[in-house]
């Protein structure tokens, strides 16, 4: 029988009252304090947040823009002054910082004055180095805000006379030479995509001079030099820009047969109505290195098909299934084919698919999807499961859950005898969960198929790992049974 209130409680629920609906800050609402309180409000957070300083002195100088080009000097000349290390507990605050500086420039000083707002993106631009030097960006935080400024820089110059253009792109790529963190890599792309054609002409001159002018490649050098590479792929992203096939293909040529990019060449001569051309350059290509297969496969099929040579494009197609075990030539294969000769191939490919490495296998039947057929595999081959490929056997376990759920509780017991077995604590959490998800589905296996059931496969996990006290925990707050 429930215990009768205290007469305290009673007196407490008698005198509470209900908590008034809360305000929802908005525009209208913050407009009804007036902006003399409004004022106050700002003017005390700003007393406890620089950053909001920062940017409420920036709004008040936006009638003078040489005003306000002096105080984004200020605020630029601080950061290149700081020699302080940034650790990772206060580098979002330095991204906070920067990214209101980089909107200054970009918005309000941009809006007044173009020349003073470039010249003020390109000293922030120059931050980069010196900030990235001293600071733990292992979260990639200062990147995107770099990137977000090439483009406020390349939109900005975009916008001027094609002589001024030129000029402030020489001075752009000056500062993506001086770049040792990779912050600027979006730049020379940004500038190149904005440009007027007389400013990409004088561009594309000033840098073939400075390739010419570099000394001889030494092969006995130990250092790689980036910038012949550099130069030669800002040259002919120039000539796509021009659309000038030949002088592109000339760029890529002086690169080592490593770096350029074969199958960008037979794609542009096959869109310039020279197919075959294209079909004998890639025959030039050596196919030893494999990263590079996947697009050079992929260009030869686009060229086959314009070649007409459809017989051909379609045992390309299979080919480049079987070697990467990818959905996307198999769908394009079978496309291509009546319904019935698809429906047997499809049944061929997924044959094949199921010999191969298995983890690979179970990627592609997921991808496709072919749920039946991997729970089959799984089933067929669980003594070869690695509990370590968590990131692909947590999402199989969940596809494949509600159609074979015997194969989705082995792909989950590899996961929590690997945890539980090499001792790896920071996974216990997840194993915990594994462990109870197996449970919850124990009920929907009708035939274990040889392998042990839920019940006797805890006990066997009881006996063995009773001591890693962490696990039950976990197990035991999530409402699993032990």
């Amino acid at each position: 029988m429930p215990r009768a209130k205290s007469t305290t409680t009673q007196a407490k629920s008698a005198t509470t009252k209900p908590k008034g609906k809360q305000p929802t800050v908005t525009i209208e609402s913050l407009t009804k304090l007036g902006a003399k309180r409004l004022a106050a409000l700002l003017f005390e957070a700003a007393d406890k947040d620089p950053a909001l300083a920062k940017f409420l002195r920036v709004e008040l100088l936006k009638s003078d823009p040489e005003a306000l080009a002096r105080e984004i000097d200020k605020q630029i000349a601080s950061l290149k002054r700081a020699r302080g290390f940034v650790d990772w507990r206060k580098i979002r605050e330095l991204a906070k910082t920067l990214e209101a500086l980089r909107a200054s420039i970009a918005g309000p000083l941009i809006e007044a004055d173009a020349t003073l707002g470039i010249e003020r993106l390109l000293a922030f631009l120059a931050l980069g180095d010196t900030t990235a030097g001293r600071a733990d960006d292992s979260n990639g935080l200062l990147k995107p805000i770099f990137t977000d400024a090439c483009t406020d820089f390349a939109s900005a110059i975009g916008a001027l006379h094609p002589d001024l253009q030129f000029q402030w792109a020489s001075l752009g790529y000056a500062m993506v030479d001086a770049d040792g963190y990779g912050l600027l890599d979006a730049l020379p792309g940004a500038i190149i995509s904005r440009l007027a054609n007389p400013a990409l002409t004088a561009l594309r001159q000033s840098l073939t001079e400075k390739y010419e002018a570099l000394p001889p490649e030494d092969p006995d050098q130990r250092r790689y030099d980036y910038r012949p590479t550099f130069l030669l792929t800002s040259l002919a992203a120039i000539a796509d820009a021009q659309g000038d096939v030949d002088a592109f293909i000339a760029a890529h040529m002086r690169k080592s047969p490593r770096l350029r990019d074969d199958a960008g060449i037979a794609i542009r001569l096959m869109r310039a109505g020279r197919a075959q051309e294209a079909f004998d350059h890639l025959n030039t290509v050596d196919p030893s290195n494999i990263l590079r297969m996947t697009p050079i496969e992929d260009a030869r099929i686009d060229v086959l098909d314009a070649l007409g040579r459809k017989d051909d494009a379609q045992a390309e197609r299979w080919r480049a299934f079987e070697r990467r075990l990818s959905t996307e030539p198999l769908r394009a294969y079978l496309k291509r084919l009546p319904d019935f000769d698809a429906d047997e191939k499809l049944e061929q490919a997924l044959a094949f698919a199921a010999r191969q490495e298995l983890s690979r296998a179970l990627v592609f039947m997921l991808e496709w999807p072919a749920l039946r057929e991997a729970g089959a595999l799984v089933r067929a081959r669980s003594r070869e499961l690695n509990g370590d490929l968590y990131h692909i056997y947590t999402p199989a376990a969940e596809a494949l859950e509600a159609k074979d759920p015997l194969a989705a509780t082995l792909l989950r017991r590899a996961m929590i005898d690997f945890t539980l077995e090499r001792a790896r604590s920071s996974r216990y959490e997840h194993a915990a969960r594994h462990l109870v998800e197996c449970g919850a589905i124990a009920g929907q296996v009708t035939d274990w198929q040889g392998v042990p059931d839920h019940d006797a496969y805890l006990a066997k996990l009881r006996a063995a790992h009773s001591r890693k006290t962490g696990f039950w925990t976990r197990v035991m707050e999530r409402g699993g049974d032990i």
